[in-house]
């Protein structure tokens, strides 16, 4: 038996034209991760009209809002919270100066609060969480900001402008 389907001229639902939302649909289920997470950064990312007063220290304007992040190597993840803004490095050649800090080879943490300055610690466990933040990228929130770069992470309190800097080879405060 054999099937032979044709549409007249008037009728488009079974010309090619009815055929081409099929591709645009399986384009966008092929490209949903990476859609979904351009639309979230580009929404994201539009600057606020006018910067707060009470900031010291703004994010940059393109900053994408964010709560969790990793960067691009895997090896620094980082938590913007309410109260601290927080980042634990896996693979590092420096020991923190914290009395917890054995060794240089567990999981480093330097965060910063709202007010006070930034400290470093060790005994967090480290997991890879979150969207990956390109190198020269921003990510921020209402208290918190972080900048990353090949070299490692900038983060810092936008109220205070107290912060850290974190990268295989150290952890340092930092003022802006």
């Amino acid at each position: 038996m054999t099937w032979i389907l044709t549409g007249g001229e008037n009728d488009s639902s079974t010309g090619a034209q009815g055929s081409q939302p099929t591709a645009p649909a399986q384009q966008a289920t092929q490209a949903a991760p990476s859609a979904s997470l351009s639309a979230t950064a580009s929404a994201s990312s539009t600057p606020s009209a006018t910067p707060s007063p009470d900031l010291s220290a703004p994010a940059p304007d393109d900053a994408l809002e964010m709560s969790v992040f990793t960067t691009p190597s895997g090896n620094i993840s980082c938590l913007l919270g309410e109260d601290s803004v927080s980042c634990t490095i896996n693979d590092h050649d420096f020991v923190g100066n914290d009395s917890s800090c054995s060794g240089s080879s567990e999981p480093f943490t330097a965060s910063v609060g709202v007010e006070g300055e930034a400290s470093g610690s060790c005994g967090e466990d480290f997991a890879s969480t979150g969207a990956s933040l390109q190198y020269g990228a921003s990510a921020k929130n209402d208290t918190f900001a972080c900048t990353s770069s090949e070299e490692g992470i900038e983060c810092w309190s936008q109220v205070t402008g107290q912060g850290f800097t974190l990268s295989r080879a150290s952890s340092e405060t930092t003022q802006r």
